[in-house]
């Protein structure tokens, strides 16, 4: 019989004859499970039964290898492996046996190593789930070693190109970055690889892991057919993932530079993009970067996680990002408040608004022009151009690559503090006039968003017109160092008040960054007087969940998404600590309406609550059963107790989310 085989063997391909050892090993486990649910089996029953096929398989396997030795059309059968590395992952479930095919017979019987895209393909499949195990891993690890990168990302290819030569310290660092699976560094692996740094030079080694990053965001250079349920264009290649990690975690072993704190930065904001269907990029690589930026604690490293803090919406890292940014504030003496606002850069500014730079005979002027950079150029003859000068584009390109950079960091903070500016008007937070004049009404590059906005001093309200601060009748504005500064909100103010200011900032031709002087006031109506406790004025709505999960997240509310699942969840919240209480807004899970993921793909609207901080959480089941406080019972804040600031805040926020993420057939109204 086993002769017999061996001929039907011999006119097999090499796919042919390893897809037929696994099309019996799934026949065999088949059957198994079937007898299992039929018969009644324990587990451990249908498991013993389940090995002792083992047997003829292990025989069958064997059997294949021989068959393919005898043969001599290896040509064919390279072939046919360079094309399996074309896939980001190779099929399942024949990966396991096309390896040993490929080791075995095809490949290193002949004196070769396989291709190097097998290689890249085999080990994208050993580094998704499932696939470790066997033994496989080190084997392709170990005997198959080469390139130590896959190349077909840009920044692969770029480190491949950079570190090849005879020089062995190089690839001796990326082989030890390969081996940064954990959550975080350990003692040992920080040891090894302060001596590989050591070997490269730190300086050499920062500089080269910098000039790579950027390239993580480009195109691969070799396309590949993704053709797992897990794989999805863009991806990152799971094997060089993890040498990512792995130099992240070392650039944290040398010295802070500003230069790598902003490519950090972007790498960061690089894996938190959410793919549709998917989620973020790469989520574990983005917490390397926090775990790297935290531990630097110098004023580029904080200002960059305070600007993160408010620019991105995915919760886990985001947790990450704030408690680093609290455990540096307390190593500080310092409220974390306090160090976002001294930790933000001035990007070179010299005075509020412009900085100059002398780039040989012409000067570079960076102007901040309605919360945006721009970077015009002086000529000797004084004209003025936004294209620089030919001859500094040919003798200077670095240094105009250099400021573009700064500009493009100009509009990332100022877009990151005009939502922390805004932020502030529910917070009660004050400051003296002269920590107020320091941090923002002077600061260089605050002051463009600060001189836009209203704010009152020893409660007086002032504008910035004419080149001084001034209040609604033109006196300019004179105050002690000690006088109590706050943020203006248009809630509680004279209605002639409003209009006379709104009449201003139009007339000065002033666009502030967000809604002040025109913000929406909402206040209690008369059914929300009748139910007291809570509101409904935005329930029994239908929004896309996702959507309205990142909304809720950049508005800072706390929301998880809500899974087709027996499980319970809080409702959507969102904390006012400086009055002492919480919001709620709650939703449930539409049962129809669940996409494959699991998480339903729409939820319905419900109250809007009030509850002391302290009170403990509601929670509700996924598919829509009352909301109830298993850890105890607090009566909802009576909506006329609420302040007006809160409640019209939340009522805003609310109708936001329901504007933008409603489902626009919902006929609610």
């Amino acid at each position: 019989m086993a002769s017999r085989i061996t001929e039907t063997l011999a006119d097999l391909s090499e796919f042919e004859a390893a897809k037929l050892a696994n099309d019996v090993l799934h026949l065999y486990r088949t059957t198994v499970m079937q007898q299992w649910v039929t018969r009644g089996w324990t587990e451990q029953e249908a498991q013993g039964d389940e090995l002792s096929l083992w047997g003829p398989m292990t025989w069958l396997k064997e059997l294949v290898v021989k068959g393919l030795t005898s043969r001599s059309d290896l040509k064919n059968r390279f072939e046919a492996v360079d094309d399996m590395g074309r896939s980001f992952h190779l099929p399942y479930p024949h990966t396991y046996e096309l390896f040993r095919v490929v080791e075995k017979s095809a490949e290193l019987s002949a004196g070769r190593n396989p291709s190097v895209s097998f290689l890249a393909a085999l080990r994208r499949s050993l580094r998704s789930d499932g696939w470790a195990a066997g033994g496989i891993e080190s084997l392709s690890e170990d005997q198959l070693a080469s390139p130590v990168l896959n190349p077909g990302e840009a920044w692969a290819d770029r480190a491949l190109a950079d570190t090849a030569g005879p020089d062995r310290a190089w690839p001796c660092l990326l082989r030890h970055a390969l081996t940064a699976r954990a959550t975080k560094p350990s003692a040992a692996w920080t040891a090894k690889a302060k001596a590989h740094i050591k070997d490269v030079g730190p300086e050499e080694f920062r500089r080269t892991v910098v000039r790579w990053l950027p390239s993580v965001r480009e195109p691969r250079s070799v396309p590949l057919v993704h053709n797992s349920p897990v794989a999805f264009p863009g991806m990152l290649d799971p094997y060089n993932a993890v040498a990512l990690r792995g130099l992240v975690w070392m650039l944290g072993l040398v010295e802070e530079d500003r230069d790598a704190v902003q490519a950090l930065g972007g790498l960061l904001e690089f894996c938190l993009r959410e793919v549709p269907g998917m989620g973020p990029r790469h989520p574990r690589l983005a917490n390397a970067v926090v775990h790297t930026l935290a531990g630097y604690k110098g004023a580029a490293s904080l200002a960059e996680l305070a600007r993160l803090s408010h620019q991105i919406t995915w919760k886990p890292t985001l947790k990450s990002i704030r408690a680093a940014l609290h455990s540096c504030a307390e190593s500080m003496g310092v409220s974390r408040e306090d160090l976002e606002e001294i930790t933000v850069p001035t990007h070179f500014l010299t005075r509020v608004g412009s900085g100059e730079s002398t780039v040989g005979v012409h000067t570079a002027v960076i102007s901040v022009r309605d919360g945006r950079g721009v970077l015009t150029w002086r000529h000797p003859t004084g004209r003025i151009t936004r294209a620089a000068p030919g001859e500094v584009r040919l003798k200077r390109a670095a240094d105009v690559k250099e400021l573009n950079a700064r500009v493009k960091e100009i509009d990332k903070t100022l877009r990151a503090e005009t939502r922390r500016l805004e932020r502030l008007l529910a917070s009660r937070r004050t400051w003296t006039f002269s920590s107020w004049c320091e941090r923002y009404a002077d600061h260089p590059l605050l002051g463009t968003l600060t001189r836009r906005l209203l704010w009152n001093v020893e409660g007086r309200t002032y504008g910035y017109a004419d080149g001084r601060w001034r209040d609604h009748e033109g006196t300019p504005l004179e105050a002690d160092a000690r006088a109590t500064v706050s943020l203006w909100h248009p809630v509680g103010q004279d209605a002639g008040c409003v209009e006379i200011w709104r009449n201003r900032l139009l007339r000065h031709d002033v666009s502030q960054p967000f809604q002040q002087a025109d913000r929406e006031i909402y206040r209690i109506n008369e059914e929300e007087r009748r139910t007291r406790t809570h509101s409904n004025r935005f329930a029994a709505r239908t929004l896309h969940q996702h959507q309205f999960s990142k909304l809720a997240a950049s508005r800072g509310w706390r929301y998880g998404l809500r899974m087709a699942v027996d499980d319970e969840y809080p409702p959507a919240m969102i904390d006012f600590p400086a009055w002492g209480l919480r919001a709620e807004y709650w939703v449930e899970g539409v049962e129809y309406d669940v996409g494959v993921s699991g998480s339903f793909l729409t939820v319905r609207t419900d109250q809007i609550r009030f509850y002391p901080a302290e009170a403990p959480e509601n929670y509700a089941h996924a598919g829509g059963r009352p909301y109830r406080m298993p850890d105890g019972h607090v009566e909802p804040q009576p909506l006329d107790a609420v302040p007006e600031l809160v409640f019209s805040e939340v009522l805003r926020d609310v109708s936001f989310f329901v504007g933008v993420a409603g489902v626009k057939d919902d006929q609610s109204d």
